[in-house]
């Protein structure tokens, strides 16, 4: 298991996968002292596609957190990438794929 974890007020990509594996979490709180607006994509360096895995525009309220929990499978040169527009602390886990998945 890989994690990634830290804090951005403005944009972040985990390093691009390359190797097919699956997000097993992501953690987001909200740090600063107003509602963080928070946009949340798997992104592909090779293809460009973009794909929103939570809500457009999620509001978290101050010291709040929205997470997720499940197996979002994703492929070589996938990244996670996060906007928002306050300070958010966010963790993120990474598990590679058994040959049986």
């Amino acid at each position: 298991m890989s994690v990634v974890r830290g804090n951005t007020s403005g944009s972040i990509a985990t390093v691009p996968v390359d190797i097919p594996c699956k997000v097993t979490g992501i953690i987001l709180t909200n740090t600063s002292g107003s509602s963080a607006t928070v946009n949340v994509y798997i992104s592909n360096n090779i293809t460009g596609q973009t794909i929103r895995i939570f809500p457009q525009n999620m509001t978290i309220p101050t010291g709040e957190s929205r997470e997720r929990f499940d197996h979002l499978k994703i492929i070589k040169g996938d990244a996670v990438l996060i906007t928002t527009n306050q300070s958010l602390d966010y963790y993120i886990t990474l598990s590679p794929i058994k040959d049986d998945e």
